[in-house]
């Protein structure tokens, strides 16, 4: 067939023009219109970013190609690049050297900009294909590069003209490039710019790790997202009619619209089948897209298919000078000068004008890819590990990665085995742990295919096997870091060599530890520190005292773990092994006050009482010596100082560097990365911050564990319970369901405070029978784990004795009486174990308790003996609203009991506006019904009295004067719709109201409606 004619049914379209990316644009007028009105505020100043999401082949690009056009109309200068999928590991920042390199192609102020940046920041030359011209990226530069990036786009807004930055198929972006996406688009501030990326929505399947990222980033201030949706028929029309050049029968349109479901690419290929004068598309195409898609690569001649084949084989792009390579090397005979300009000329390649070629469309290169033959492939793809192999052209950090992809395709095991180890090195060098575990993976599934004489030299499998542990918990699965840790002990016990043993037994022990497997972690280590005590001081030595004493340390034994730690710091130092005695003095900040012990840890300087000097000495270590997660721990052990001391300013600014450092260094789901994100959920709700506490419990842009995941969906149940208590129990249900996989059990502490939410959900919900089996229930396993988790415990109790104030003449007073003193020597046990003390809060919690359980002895009541103690809550905890708030609500109970109704009201006031802001409706309906009881004014519109509705249909009335429907107003409530039905109808009964309009008309005039 000649290219010139496409077959059809009895026909040919030869006059019909290929089809090209400036295809006329049809149906977009309105996602058009809103990004031209981002572009204007870019141009002012108000910088802006969008995502244009949907199907493959739906008109992403084109309508981005008209937004080009429009924005050099008005003098931006853009700026493209495009993601592209090259499996695990991936090329870091692909897409922003795409768009860099697209500013220096020519000459202009744009690419001066460019060459003066990155004179002043070398560290840019990552971002302009240089990397070989500047040092290997380490952790120190990656913070750099992302604010020289910035500076950058800023620059270039400023002293050249607007910037429209257009990023494609972000679906493939690697992990480093949304990383650089977090951070420049969490930071617009005033520049002429605006950010617009592209992503493949129905390849975002449920896991896929974009898809957080764009639930994050469409949060941000200033980003949006446009949805493009598939063309109805008559848009289909429009565009078929354009693209032919006359008229398309109706039938055509039809069966088109019918087959391609209103994907314009699908719907112009089908048009290309179809012969003139045809009333549907050809009866005889497969429905699969891919044999659609070929119909137009057959058309070409069999040089140019070699070449298109050839190219499929590297994915979406495909360099020059290595497609000619393969060419010559998997088909000698094809010339490649003609047949790459037919394959341009027909539009099945585009020259991107930097030496690379690309697919049309990305669907067109996966149906070519696919046509292949199994052979085909595994010639083509050898072809590509050998050029690769031969010269890695100027991408030398993907090179390992790709060179690994093709060999393994190909069959050659050896070559894929080393190709794989060299390409997890080099993610490890590039702080990202998750695509060197990838690769480290691939690795260990080619060892024993692999002969030992064409293995990499100097690597045996249990060092693969402890190197993969490493990586993998630090990527945050632990347990299948254990596992693999495990393995290369027991590999390591096969040889009879002790001290292999030992080594693995440390490394085993540490991530252990990373999978609160404590016990386990004390035995690993121990019998890895026995079998190293006969011989040398050796760094498997100090790791595996380091490892023993932070152990020790968590069951509070603390001379023990004060000798362990003191013992390994003199080693540690005795070796140079700064990572270690980092770590060392980390432990030591937990048993000792301040380094005062005389073995000179402070170096010279004074003690601190908190262990600070210790943890800030621990910090500047570890990271001079690259350890990166032993910083963490180093800082969230600061954070956590301040936390204890109700410091929580400190607190969020300390667990907040973590979330940075974490980030930076690609340490984002590791375990203290982790356990800072459960503290700031935490942080965050005390201070009221419950929108940004839910936002970080979401981890969003993290690949988390499941047992990691589900701590942090019980964490975020603070804020549920005190905003909706009655969608706990379906939460508690999912999460407990889900933890009965044993690799996503629930651990203590998440178990624990599962049951303390549930136990506050139930007494907010009148359950307290059920409120107290939660806390009987937390209190067992706290008794199961022989850990009292003092603070939890204390709040476990003081929610029990709540609970059974609320029963009132049913409490039991023995049980008030357990659960008074399991508080009492729990808040006794914290002061011998805490240097820093047991904080504010726990005295707090400690006082309620006591209250509580006075109200039991008087049956539920409130009295004006409770005045005082609620006064002492509320005074220490300023900065804390919700805790205020509650506290003056119990405050405002005692003095009503107490018959000073104007000192109540002076105390519900301010309680109900933080209830109404933050949205806690329980507290909120609580201090209504206070108000009406003993008549206190809570401001405009809240009724003072009873009046002639009950609670639940006061708060009926509310919503139905919001416009909600009997349906939503269940919904809103919890109950059904006939419940809503029969509680409308008696609140307008009660007000002589004919309608809802009118009932809603009537509360008004008579003061029954708040905040409406």
């Amino acid at each position: 067939m000649s290219p010139q004619t496409l077959s059809a049914v009895g026909a040919t379209m030869g006059d019909m023009p290929p089809l090209v990316a400036d295809a006329p644009f049809v149906g977009r007028a309105e996602p058009l219109r809103r990004l031209a009105g981002l572009l204007d505020g870019a141009a002012a100043g108000r910088p802006a970013a969008v995502v244009v999401g949907g199907d493959a082949g739906v008109g992403k690009t084109r309508l981005v190609a008209e937004l080009d056009a429009l924005a050099r109309a008005r003098g931006f200068v853009v700026a493209t690049g495009r993601s592209v999928d090259l499996g695990a590991g991936g090329l870091p920042y692909l897409p922003f050297v795409d768009a860099v390199r697209s500013l220096t192609r020519t000459d202009g102020p744009a690419a001066d900009v460019v060459r003066h940046s990155t004179a002043e920041w070398p560290v840019l030359l990552h971002l302009v294909g240089r990397a070989g011209d500047s040092p290997r990226l380490d952790d120190s530069d990656r913070l750099p590069l992302f604010d020289a990036a910035a500076s950058l786009l800023a620059r270039l807004a400023e002293e050249v003209a607007p910037l429209l930055l257009v990023l494609e198929d972000v679906h493939w972006a690697d992990p480093s490039t949304r990383d650089l996406l977090r951070f420049l688009l969490s930071r617009l501030g005033s520049e002429r710019l605006l950010v617009t990326l592209t992503v493949r929505t129905d390849d975002l399947h449920r896991r896929h790790p974009v898809r957080p990222l764009l639930a994050e980033l469409v949060r941000l201030p200033g980003v949006e997202r446009v949805d493009l949706q598939p063309f109805d028929e008559a848009e289909l029309g429009r565009l078929l009619t354009s693209v032919a050049g006359g008229a398309v029968p109706a039938s055509l349109v039809e069966d088109i619209a019918r087959r391609c479901g209103g994907n314009a690419f699908f719907a112009l290929e089908l048009l290309a089948a179809a012969g003139a004068g045809s009333a549907a598309a050809p009866a005889d195409l497969p429905w699969a897209l891919s044999d659609v898609l070929m119909t137009r690569v057959e058309g070409l001649s069999a040089p140019a298919v070699e070449v298109v084949r050839a190219a499929s084989v590297a994915g979406r792009c495909v360099t020059d000078r290595l497609l000619r390579a393969v060419v010559a090397d998997a088909a000698p005979g094809t010339a490649p000068e003609p047949a790459l300009r037919e394959a341009l000329d027909w539009h099945v390649l585009v020259a991107d004008g930097d030496g690379t070629f690309s697919f049309r469309h990305a669907l067109l290169q996966e149906a070519v890819y696919s046509d292949l033959l199994p052979g085909e492939r595994v010639r083509l793809h050898a072809a590509y590990a050998r050029a690769l192999a031969a010269d890695p052209g100027d991408d030398e950090e993907g090179r390992w990665a790709d060179l690994a992809e093709h060999a393994l395709r190909s069959h050659d095991t050896a070559a894929a085995l080393t190709a794989s180890w060299q390409a997890a090195l080099d993610a490890v060098a590039r702080l990202a742990p998750l695509a060197a575990h990838e690769h480290a993976e691939t690795a260990l599934g080619l060892w024993d295919a692999v002969p030992a004489d064409r293995r990499p030299d100097g690597l045996d499998h249990i060092a693969l096997l402890v190197f993969a542990a490493t990586v993998t918990g630090q990527s945050g699965d632990r347990p299948r870091a254990v596992a693999l840790a495990t393995a290369a002990r027991d590999e390591a016990l096969a040889t009879g060599d002790r001290l292999r043993v030992a080594h693995a037994r440390r490394h085993l022990a540490r991530q252990l530890y990373g999978a609160d497997l404590i016990d386990a972690c004390i035995e690993e280590a121990s019998l890895a520190r026995a079998a190293l005590l006969d011989h040398p001081p050796s760094e498997d030595l100090v790791w595996a005292t380091a490892v023993l004493a932070n152990a020790k340390s968590n069951f509070g034994d603390g001379a023990v773990t004060a000798d362990l730690a003191t013992q390994g710091l003199l080693w540690a130092r005795e070796l140079g092994l700064a990572a270690a005695e980092a770590d060392l003095l980390v432990t030591l900040s937990l048993v000792r006050p301040g380094p005062s012990d005389g073995t000179g840890a402070d170096g010279g300087g004074a003690a601190a009482d908190d262990g600070t000097a210790w943890l800030l000495r621990a910090r500047e270590r570890a990271r001079a010596a690259g350890e990166h997660s032993i910083e963490l721990r180093a800082l969230w052990n600061l954070g956590r100082a301040r936390h204890e001391v109700d410091d929580l300013a400190g607190a969020v600014t300390i667990y907040r560097e973590v979330q940075e450092r974490a980030a930076q260094t690609g340490l984002g789901a590791s375990l203290y990365a982790v356990e800072v994100r459960l503290a700031l959920v935490e942080v965050l709700f005390r201070r009221g911050e419950w929108d940004e506490a839910l936002r970080v419990a979401a981890a969003p842009g993290l690949r988390l564990g499941r047992r990691d995941t589900a701590s942090l969906q019980v964490a975020a149940q603070r804020v549920v319970v005190e905003r909706t208590p009655e969608a706990f129990a379906a939460v508690e249900q999912r999460v407990r369901a889900a933890g009965r996989d044993e690799t996503a059990a629930l651990n203590a502490w998440a178990d624990i405070s599962l049951h303390v939410h549930g136990a506050v959900a139930s007494t907010w919900c009148g359950a307290p029978d059920a409120a107290v089996a939660h806390v009987e229930a937390a209190l067992a396993r706290l008794t199961a784990e022989d850990d009292e988790l003092h603070l939890v415990s204390i709040r476990a109790a003081a929610h029990g004795l709540a609970a059974l104030a609320q029963q009132g003449h049913a409490a039991d007073p023995a049980r008030a009486d357990a659960f008074l003193e399991r508080a009492e020597r729990a808040f006794a046990g914290a002061r011998p174990l805490a240097a820093r003390g047991v904080g504010p809060e726990a005295v707090a919690w400690l006082t309620r308790a006591r209250v509580d359980r006075a109200r039991v002895a008087r049956a539920g009541r409130p009295d004006g003996a409770d005045v005082e103690p609620w006064q002492q809550v509320l005074a220490v905890v300023p900065g804390q609203p919700y805790e205020e708030a509650l506290a003056r609500y119990r405050l405002a109970e005692a003095l009503v009991a107490a018959g000073d109704r104007d000192g109540a009201a002076a105390q519900a006031l301010p309680a109900y506006t933080t209830a109404v802001a933050f949205g806690a409706r329980p507290l909120r309906a609580a201090l209504e019904a206070l108000g009406r009881r003993a008549r206190l004014d809570l401001g405009a519109g809240v009724p003072s009295s009873d009046g002639p509705l009950t609670p639940r249909e006061a708060e009926v009335l509310r919503l139905v004067a919001e416009g909600l429907t009997n349906r939503a107003i269940g919904e809103r409530l919890f109950i059904s719709e006939k419940t809503a039905s029969v509680h409308v109808s008696n609140l307008m009964a009660k007000l002589g109201a004919s309608g809802r309009a009118e009932a809603v008309a009537i509360a008004g005039r008579r003061g029954l409606l708040a905040d409406v």
